[in-house]
This record gives structure tokens, C-alpha cells and sequence, in this order.
């Protein structure tokens, strides 16, 4: 008997912390450029939890966060906290939902 595995996965990523402080841009980069070229990945969670940040961190994370959605459906979470730098790092969601946690809002 075959057992068949699923060939598509989503990627999830969690930013706690405060963005350029605790949250570094320099380690998330290569990870989200990986999401981006992995034909394994179908799609990003991007879960923040974050009371705000660097304006310059926030810019780098966003550019690398919407060169996935360019490619593949990302959808943002804001678990907890997401003021203000956080809510920028997903591009322009579509449509969002009001979750009891925090806000779901799909990007891309």
C-alpha cells in the first residue's frame, strides 16, 4: 500500500519582539528569500507579535515579505500586539478578519 504525501506545504514564521531590536532583519531575510524560491512552499503565515520598531528594520522586512507575495499567497496575523511598524510588513491585505486573538488579514 503507496502512502501519498502531500507535495505542497505552507511556510509559517513568527516575528515576536520588537522590530530591529529583538526581530533582526538580518536573520529573517534568508529565511523569507528560502519561502520565496522553495517550490515545496505554497504559501506564508506570518504571525507578529511586536509593540513597533525601527522604521528602516520594518522597510527591509516588508520589501522581503512582499517579494513572497509576488510569488505565493501570504497571509499576516497580529497575535497580540502590532503597533505601529508591525501592520506594514505585509503588503496591502485584501480583505481582513476579525479573529479573538487579533486581526488575520491576507496579503499579496
Amino acid at each position: 500500500m503507496a502512502l501519498l504525501l502531500p507535495t505542497k506545504r505552507i511556510a509559517g514564521i513568527e516575528l515576536r519582539g520588537a522590530i530591529g531590536g529583538t526581530v533582526r532583519p538580518q536573520a529573517y531575510l534568508p529565511l523569507l528569500e528560502r519561502v520565496r524560491r522553495s517550490r515545496r512552499l505554497s504559501a506564508l503565515v506570518l504571525a507578529v507579535d511586536s509593540p513597533g520598531g525601527s522604521a528602516a528594520a520594518s522597510e527591509e522586512l516588508y520589501l522581503a515579505v512582499k517579494s513572497v507575495a509576488a510569488v505565493k499567497p501570504v497571509v499576516s496575523f497580529i497575535r497580540d500586539r502590532g503597533l505601529p511598524a508591525p501592520t506594514t510588513l505585509a503588503p496591502r491585505p485584501t480583505r481582513y478578519w476579525r479573529c479573538v486573538t487579533g486581526w488575520l488579514a491576507p496579503s499579496g
